[in-house]
This record gives C-alpha cells, sequence and structure tokens, in this order.
C-alpha cells in the first residue's frame, strides 16, 4: 500500500478512536496509538513500513519544539517562581535517580535504565492543562505551580535531548570535547538565531502581518532554516526548531504565529503517534508485565509522594501538594519523543520502546481520573496525610479584637477588597495558604494568616464569633463549604459575603449558610450589557423575547441568588 494510503488511513482510525476515547474522557493520543496498533504490522498490517510514516511524522515533533519554544518568552520565564523551579527541578532529579535505581534491580542493562529513568520523569502537559482548564483551575495555587512544574519538565526534556542527540548512532560513549564543541556550535546557532530574528526577521514579519498566509508560511519557513542548519552542524532538526522557536518568542507577532501553526502541528503529531504504535512489536509482552506494574505504579504513587514532599519543604499545604502531585502522575508525550529517538540511534530495542509506550497508555489513562476526582481523593485520603503537613505559620501583625473583617483569599478580588478596607481604617485579617502571596502580604503590611481553610486550628485563630463579617473570594467551593459548616457551629455566626463562579455554586453556596453571593460572571455581564445598552437599536432595548437557550438554567440560578442576596442584605441592614 502507498504510502498516502497508510496515513490517510491511520488518520481515520486516529480521529475515530480518538472520538471514542473522548466519550469516557481519554486524551487523544492514547487514540492515536491505539490506531497505529490496529494498523501495524502486529495486527491488520495496514501500514506496513512504520518507518517510512514515521519519517513524515517527525515534522510534527519538530513543529511542536518549535510552538514551545515560540512559547517560552522572557516573561513566562520569569513569572513561573521558585517554587516551580524548585518543585520541577527536584521532582525530575528525584524521580530520575529513583526510576534508575528500580530499572537496574529489575536487570535492565545501565543504557536502557538511563533511557527508562528519562522517560519516567516527564509529565504530560497536554493532559493536566486540558483537564484543569475544564476544572476551571488554571488560575488556582496547584493549577499555576503545575504549570511552572511542567514548563520546567519541557526545558529539561530539551536539554535531554540534545544531550543525546550528541552521541553517535550506536554509541553510548561520552566525550567531554565532542559534547564541549556541540555547545559552542549550539550557543553559536542560538545566538545567530537570535540576531537574526531582531534585525531581520522582526522586522520582515512587521511588513507582512497583514496577511495572515504569508505570516505563518515565513515563520514555518524560519523554523525549517534553523532546524536544517542544526543538523549539518550536529544538532537534530527538533532541537534547531526548538531554538528557531525561541528565537521568534519575544517578538509582537508570536501568539498568533503560535495559534496559527497548531493546526498543522498537530496533523503531523498525529501521524507521530500513530507511527510509533504501529512500531511497536508485541512479542514476548508477557515479559514486560511485571516491570510495566511496577513502573506504572512508581509514576502513579510515587510521582505525587515527591511533588508533596518538595511542597512540604517549601511550606505550602497538603491539599496544594497532593492536587500539583496528581498533575504529575503519568508520563508525557516527550517522554516517548525521547525513547523514539534513543531508538533511531541504536540505543534502546523496541522492547524498551513498547515498555514505555505502554507505561505512557497505563498512566495517562488512569491519571485522567485522578486529576478529574483530585478533590474527592484528597478528602479521602486526608487521615492519612498527617505526614506532609506543614506546621502553620502564625498571624502576623494580626490581634483579635471584636468587629475585624476576616478575608478568605488574597487574589485580585480579596487583595483590592482588603486594601480598600485598610485605606478606610477598618481592621482586617487576611487568610491565604500561597507562601508566596502570604511574603506580599507581609510585604504590604496586610494582617494575614498563612494557613490552609480546610485546618480548624487556623479558623480557631481568626476569632470568628467576635467578627464583624466574613468575606471570601475562594475559587473552590469545597474550600467555603468548609468554612460555612465550621461557621454554623459558632454560637454567634458573622455574616457572609462570598463570591461563586456560577448561579447553581452561588445556590450551594446559600444552602450553606452564606448571608451574600455574588456571582463573578452573572455581574460582570450585567455591568457589561447596561454600558453597551445606549448603543442598541432602540428596537432591541425592550425586555427579551421568551426564547429557551441551553444556558438559560445557570443565569436563572444566577437571578435567583441575585433576588435573594438583596432580601438577606435588607435584613441584615
Amino acid at each position: 500500500m502507498d504510502i498516502f494510503s497508510q496515513i490517510g488511513l491511520g488518520i481515520i482510525a486516529a480521529a475515530v478512536l480518538a472520538t471514542l476515547g473522548s466519550f469516557v474522557r481519554q486524551p487523544a493520543i492514547l487514540g492515536y496509538i491505539l490506531a497505529g496498533v490496529f494498523l501495524g504490522p502486529t495486527v491488520f498490517g495496514v501500514i506496513q513500513d512504520p518507518e517510512l510514516v514515521n519519517t513524515v511524522s517527525h515534522i510534527g515533533i519538530m513543529l511542536l519544539l518549535f510552538l514551545i519554544g515560540l512559547e517560552m518568552g522572557v516573561d513566562k520565564l520569569r513569572d513561573m517562581g521558585l517554587v516551580s523551579i524548585a518543585a520541577g527541578v527536584g521532582q525530575v532529579l528525584f524521580t530520575g535517580v529513583i526510576g534508575l535505581g528500580i530499572a537496574l534491580s529489575l536487570g535492565f542493562p545501565f543504557i536502557q535504565s538511563m533511557y527508562i529513568a528519562v522517560a519516567l520523569t516527564f509529565s504530560s502537559t497536554v493532559i493536566a492543562i486540558k483537564i484543569m482548564s475544564e476544572k476551571q483551575e488554571l488560575g488556582s495555587l496547584h493549577g499555576q505551580i503545575s504549570i511552572g512544574i511542567l514548563i520546567i519538565q519541557d526545558l529539561l526534556a530539551i536539554v535531554a535531548l540534545l544531550i543525546l542527540g550528541g552521541f553517535g548512532a550506536g554509541s553510548f560513549h561520552f566525550d567531554p570535547s565532542v559534547f564541549g564543541l556541540l555547545f559552542l556550535k549550539g550557543a553559536g546557532l542560538a545566538l545567530a538565531a537570535a540576531l537574526l530574528s531582531k534585525f531581520v526577521m522582526s522586522s520582515l514579519f512587521r511588513r507582512i502581518a497583514g496577511s495572515n498566509e504569508l505570516l505563518i508560511l515565513c515563520a514555518i519557513a524560519w523554523c525549517f532554516l534553523v532546524a536544517i542548519v542544526g543538523k549539518k552542524i550536529g544538532f537534530s532538526m527538533e532541537i534547531g526548531a526548538f531554538i528557531a522557536g525561541v528565537s521568534l518568542a519575544n517578538i509582537p507577532y508570536a501568539a498568533e504565529i503560535s495559534s496559527k501553526t497548531r493546526i498543522i502541528r498537530d496533523f503531523f503529531v498525529t501521524i507521530f503517534f500513530v507511527a510509533l504504535g504501529a512500531s511497536l512489536i508485541f512479542q514476548d509482552i508477557s515479559s514486560l508485565f511485571i516491570p510495566f506494574l511496577v513502573f506504572s505504579l512508581f509514576v502513579l504513587i510515587g510521582n505525587p509522594l515527591i511533588i508533596m514532599l518538595i511542597m512540604r519543604v517549601l511550606k505550602y499545604d497538603v491539599r496544594t501538594g497532593l492536587l500539583t502531585g496528581l498533575n504529575m502522575a503519568n508520563i508525557s508525550e516527550f517522554s516517548l519523543i525521547v525513547i523514539a529517538l534513543g531508538a533511531s540511534l541504536g540505543h534502546i530495542d523496541q522492547t524498551i520502546t513498547a515498555l514505555i509506550a505502554f507505561i505512557c497508555v497505563g498512566t495517562m489513562t488512569i491519571s485522567s481520573y485522578m486529576i478529574t476526582f483530585g478533590e474527592q481523593m484528597y478528602r479521602f485520603l486526608k487521615p492519612y496525610l498527617t505526614p506532609f503537613e506543614v506546621q502553620q505559620q502564625r498571624a502576623h501583625n494580626f490581634q483579635s479584637k471584636a468587629g475585624h473583617i476576616v478575608i478568605f483569599g488574597y487574589g485580585d478580588s480579596g487583595r483590592e477588597i482588603a486594601l480598600n478596607l485598610l485605606r478606610r481604617g477598618v481592621q482586617v485579617v487576611v487568610v491565604d495558604h500561597n507562601n508566596a502571596v502570604f511574603k506580599l502580604m507581609q510585604k504590604e503590611g496586610v494582617p494575614c494568616v498563612f494557613g490552609s481553610v480546610e485546618d480548624e486550628e487556623t479558623l480557631n485563630l481568626l476569632a470568628l464569633e467576635g467578627a464583624r463579617m466574613v468575606i471570601s473570594t475562594l475559587p473552590h467551593p469545597d474550600d467555603m463549604h468548609f468554612v460555612l459548616a465550621y461557621l454554623r457551629r459558632l454560637q454567634k455566626k458573622p455574616p457572609v459575603f462570598v463570591t461563586a463562579q456560577s448561579g447553581k455554586a452561588g445556590l450551594g453556596f446559600f444552602n450553606s449558610g452564606a448571608d451574600y453571593v455574588v456571582v463573578k460572571p452573572h455581574v460582570g455581564a450585567k455591568l457589561l450589557l447596561e454600558a453597551a445598552k445606549d448603543l442598541l437599536p432602540p428596537e432591541n432595548l425592550g425586555h427579551p423575547k421568551n426564547v429557551s437557550l441551553a444556558g438559560d438554567r445557570d443565569i436563572d440560578y444566577a437571578r435567583f441568588v441575585e433576588q435573594i442576596s438583596g432580601l438577606r442584605l435588607k435584613e441584615l441592614q
């Protein structure tokens, strides 16, 4: 069968299986690999030459690294923070060392053990971001830390690919002079790309920015140019593509190039994983069962434990540590890329490739549910997580006095509320479990308590029975329900004002004892419509038509919450 038909059938099978997988909340990559397995020589034999398909598919990996480099702007690297760097580097080191020890103890040769250890260290950025986005947790503390750790892992994966690319085919001998020369070549290529980007490409993109077609074409051409030059001087084309992306990361058109190029990248990345699945050999698969089980359990359980230990050292609460750790409970697309590179260099055989692919499929499948049900897992495991708990720091410049206002959360809204009240001479105390935010509050002179709202000792510090009111901007409904349950047990419960992300969540807060709820999306929409109504045609200013829409139910909840909030506020006044 010709290559066009092989690729075409691979794309069709990948689309079908990825769609079926989405119905049970599985990542698309699993469907791509399974499509390759079914079409490969082991099952139906449609893809008879996986290497030929794999050659085409490497364009996708090249574009993947180009886009990763394109997103590595100075601002993004600056905003990662110490915790992400410490946790990311620490996790890779600990996972790598322990993984190496496990592989050697299972009888794998040193070179194969090194590749296995490296593959186990990287977690899937795609899965973590996709599920956190669905759960609206990207802006949460554990979401921000997780993204930072994943960026660090991506950078270290690039370093791993760079180092592995320095070894010759069939050789694993470390020659300092070879690697020193390779480093100088890489620095020279990066410097040349940066200078050309600043003085030539920026001017070119500015002139052609009005044409999306030319903008994307020239960006991809730049990617290929640097990749080809990189290959000529001894790098892999993927590393050259990464350097090309980094060189364009700070131009004004980087975001547009990234968004437009993703479609092309995704097409070729799909072919890569189909080809990977087709190349898997299932002979003597029974010999891989024990290593598969051991390594999978290490990734699913060991990685979260490693992250939790690091987060404990960094003074973060156990809940943040666990939820961050669950996002690392799988291995990454980069793991497969590293293994594919090792196989192409002759360092490892298809048995190791198959083992890592099975671990990837297994951990991605299970971790998808672990991340989705992270809060439920935390509540179930909480009694057993005491070794990871951090001794809470006590209040800073806060002395209990009747009539104070307690604010939960020092995010954008919480900070503005706290500073506004302090300017009016009102006594406030703010509770937050983000160590960096706690230091910010100390610097700004805001009375504060560092601790988790799910820790009753933290709540006991706040003298809530004597508080004038409680204001919460907490992003997680479960946190607020815990606080409301605590407040219901007090002899004198203060009025409680909270924000909610949906009408349904707001109604749940009322049922749990909140007095006033602001549904943020609803209030924001009302203000925007009120501001824009003068620009609407007169015929559209009457009452809305009685048309049923899919989102009406939550809007009805939000309106009801707004009405009973107004009534309750009158009672409090």
